[in-house]
């Protein structure tokens, strides 16, 4: 009965606002205590996406039933559309249903247990992400309630105590296979109760049904939006938001580049070309302000304003600007500076001055943002050490390459994001009290996963990070020096490069240890 009638107390007045995939839901006929209006909508959409769910798997059935149908009838010869989607929906589930034509086409299977394991990363062990947590969760409370389904009649309940380790693999036409090591309780109930713990492998296939179009109709509904007086100004405009014209004059849109910074003059000169090259010279819809702190020593401060202001001169059609930061460094506070000089609705990029742009970058950083409703953290390629990579004296014409022996994508590294200011303030902006190197970009990228707003987080090929030598101070504080060490062994070289760098400094030794005990 407590399990029919199920009642949470145990976190006050918050029971059923988490999460609701969990068997004590899935098992109860009634859920108490319910107390807001919200968690009651919110708990009835996630029982008709249930039901819906439920729909789809028997529309599967029947396209099964119909292909074996039609293959007992010697009907499945036909090339139609329609029998070619029965044919491919049709397929019962099975770990075998792609062959793979060659060794280049087997797709590997991914290993997980307290970590995941992917074969073809430079860091095979990685932590398990909430999406993987969440599909695999869901999965297994599928098939405990497909067991269970027959627990009266078998008189035998089973329930899940571990998964202890797993495999799985997507195989995009077909869905997700998976293979995993259950620790389940058989739970007996007829004549005496007995419960035995027992060890069970079990072979999964997740089938994905037909593909459906979906239209975002965010910019239609820009009033359900909390927008600002002045962002809603902007939407209310029907004609610049119009499915013929929003691509347009989206791509219009004037981009904030907000770059903090201190000294290296150098790699700002090699920005502001690049830059040039990119948006200046194209006529491309751009704003630059730099906000500018001073070192202690050897300060090239007068430098970087006079290479400025020389792109000024040039351009004089442009707004680029520099503003001084007082104080110690600080990449959260100059940010936060820089997006005061700009209205709520202007579309801002957060950039370094170590970062190369192509022109398709500037472009997706319009498209992949939305007025309160995404936000772009884009995931960039960091080079290696190009004397290790090609040797000290053997640079080619051009180091923009990118392949797994010349640089990787930085997954961790959310150091730039486009986003309207709006959005920003919703979140309630940057912390400007983190002094020095990094963490102010993780805890930007943390307030936007805990609010509303949804974010795109992609590789981007046109966002290359110039390989520089990466200083820590033993001043920072301890997390942000962990990262920054972290940061600075990752862009030594490839895990391989290191390994065979390994090889043939023990080989050197291997050679001077026997000439030495030769003499």
């Amino acid at each position: 009965m407590p399990t029919l009638f199920y009642q949470n107390y145990s976190i006050g007045t918050l029971p059923f606002t988490g999460n609701l995939h969990t068997s004590d839901v899935w098992n109860a006929i009634t859920l108490h205590p319910i107390k807001r209006t919200r968690h009651m909508y919110r708990l009835h959409a996630y029982l008709e996406s249930q039901y819906i769910a439920e729909k789809r798997l028997q529309i599967l059935s029947y396209y099964r039933e119909i292909q074996d149908v039609k293959e007992r009838l010697h009907e499945d010869k036909s090339e139609n559309p329609g029998t070619h989607e029965t044919r491919h929906l049709g397929l019962h589930p099975s770990l075998i249903k792609f062959r793979a034509d060659s060794f280049q086409d087997v797709v590997p299977w991914k290993c997980f247990s307290r970590y995941l394991y992917l074969h073809n990363m430079e860091s095979p062990r990685q932590g398990i992400t909430k999406p993987i947590q969440t599909a695999v969760t869901d999965v297994v409370l599928q098939e405990m309630q497909l067991l269970n389904s027959n627990s009266k009649t078998v008189g035998r309940t089973i329930e899940l105590k571990k998964i202890k380790y797993g495999y799985s693999r997507l195989i995009p036409p077909y869905g997700v296979d998976y293979i995993l090591d259950l620790m389940l309780d058989y739970k007996t109930h007829q004549g005496s109760s007995r419960t035995l713990s027992v060890r069970r492998h079990t072979y999964l296939h997740q089938s994905f049904g037909r593909i459906e179009l979906i239209e975002d109709e965010y910019l239609q509904n820009s009033e359900e939006l909390k927008l600002s007086d002045e962002s809603r100004s902007i939407l209310s405009h029907n004609s610049y938001y119009s499915k013929d014209s929003w691509f347009i004059n989206k791509s219009k849109e004037t981009i904030h580049f907000i770059m903090p910074l201190a000294g290296r003059l150098e790699n700002f000169q090699t920005f502001m070309k690049n830059f040039e090259k990119t948006c200046l010279v194209p006529g491309d819809s751009v704003k630059l302000l730099v906000v500018l702190f001073e070192k202690d020593d050897d300060d090239q401060s007068e430098a970087i304003e006079e290479t400025l202001m020389k792109y000024a001169k040039q351009y004089p059609n442009y707004d680029l600007r520099l503003l001084h930061g007082v104080g110690d460094f600080k990449r959260g506070a100059a940010l936060d500076l820089g997006a005061s000089q700009f209205p709520k609705s202007a579309l801002m990029l957060f950039v370094d001055v170590d970062m190369y742009l192509s022109p398709g970058f500037v472009s997706r950083c319009r498209l992949n943002t939305a007025l309160g409703s995404q936000v772009f953290f884009p995931s960039f390629f960091s080079q290696y050490n190009p004397d290790f990579v090609y040797g000290p004296e053997s640079h080619p014409s051009s180091t923009l390459v990118i392949s797994k022996e010349t640089g990787f994508f930085r997954n961790h590294g959310y150091g730039i994001v486009c986003l309207y200011n709006e959005d920003l303030q919703r979140v309630g902006g940057l912390d400007s009290s983190i002094v020095g190197w990094g963490f102010e970009d993780v805890d930007l990228y943390q307030k936007f996963v805990s609010s509303n707003i949804t974010i795109l987080r992609t590789p981007d090929p046109g966002l290359i990070h110039i390989y520089h030598p990466v200083e820590c101070d033993v001043m920072l504080e301890p997390k942000q020096y962990q990262m920054c060490m972290g940061t600075k062994g990752n862009t030594y070289g490839s895990n391989m490069q290191l390994a065979k760098q390994l090889q043939e400094v023990r080989a050197k030794l291997a050679d001077g240890a026997r000439e030495l005990l030769g003499k």
